[in-house]
Formats: structure tokens, C-alpha cells, sequence
């Protein structure tokens, strides 16, 4: 058991964190967003997001459900649309080599898989949430780890 002192600094620890990987997400939203709209600066991008999920979490969590299913199906259907746009362009010949940029490219990729990944912890602490919480979030875990590892796999 941890003393008062060390579970209130885990705690702060945990929230910084959680800021952090925020702004990291909102940056590269909003870099994305100018690349899809080259109008609107990475920053304004990655504010306008941080702005609009911060408001949508203070009318509480039933209603960012809604939104954040929205989001789920925009984010898929982008990527299903990404991946089938590809298949013509797609030759094996430019697999090699494999890692051209040599260390620093395969790092910065495993930061980049870091955060796909980061968000079916999120499920876990959504238990006073859902419906029978022993049974849902194991198979909400599953399935979300599942369909990342479908989505990022080189594959497919």
C-alpha cells in the first residue's frame, strides 16, 4: 500500500500525462487537418480540437458518446478509404530498404503506434459507465485491440 503522499503525487503524475498526450493528439490532428485543408494553420487545427473535445466533456459523458462514435466512423471510414485508394499504387519494390531513415524512423514510428494504441486503456477506466462492466469492458478492450492491430498491421 502506498502512503498518502506517493498516491497524491502518482495521481498529479497520471494527470500530467494525460495533458500531455493531449496536446501531442491535438498537434497531430491539427497537422492533419492542414494537410487535408491547407486554409487552416496546424495550430488553429490543434486549439480548435482541444477547445471542442474540452466543451463536448463538459456536458458529460452520454453525450460525448454520441460524438465520440462520430469520430470513431469518420476516423475508420478515412482509413478504409486510405487503404483502398493505395491498393493500385501499392509495389513491393518500395519495401526496400526497409528502414531508410535507420533508427530515428523506426522510433518515430513506435511513438506514432504508442499513441494508436493508447486509447483502449481509456476503456478500462470508463467501468461506472456501462452496463455489466465485467463482461463489457474485457470485450470492448479485446475488440478495440483487435481492430488497431487490423487497422496499423503492414499486412493488409
Amino acid at each position: 500500500m502506498l502512503s498518502p503522499w506517493l498516491g497524491f503525487s502518482a495521481g498529479w503524475m497520471f494527470l500530467a500525462s494525460k495533458i500531455s498526450a493531449g496536446g501531442v493528439v491535438a498537434i497531430g490532428f491539427g497537422s492533419y487537418l492542414s494537410q487535408l485543408l491547407p486554409m487552416i494553420p496546424e495550430k488553429a487545427g490543434a486549439i480548435g480540437a482541444a477547445l471542442l473535445l474540452t466543451a463536448a466533456n463538459y456536458f458529460g459523458i452520454k453525450k460525448v458518446g454520441k460524438i465520440n462514435l462520430f469520430i470513431v466512423g469518420v476516423t475508420f471510414l478515412s482509413l478504409l478509404y486510405f487503404i483502398i485508394s493505395g491498393i493500385p499504387s501499392f509495389d513491393i519494390a518500395n519495401l526496400t530498404p526497409f528502414a531508410p531513415t535507420g533508427f530515428f524512423g523506426v522510433a518515430e514510428s513506435a511513438a506514432l503506434l504508442f499513441f494508436a494504441f493508447t486509447g483502449y486503456a481509456r476503456i478500462t477506466t470508463l467501468g461506472e459507465e456501462v452496463k455489466n462492466p465485467r463482461k463489457t469492458i474485457p470485450k470492448a478492450v479485446i475488440a478495440t485491440l483487435t481492430l488497431s492491430v487490423l487497422l496499423y498491421s503492414p499486412l493488409l
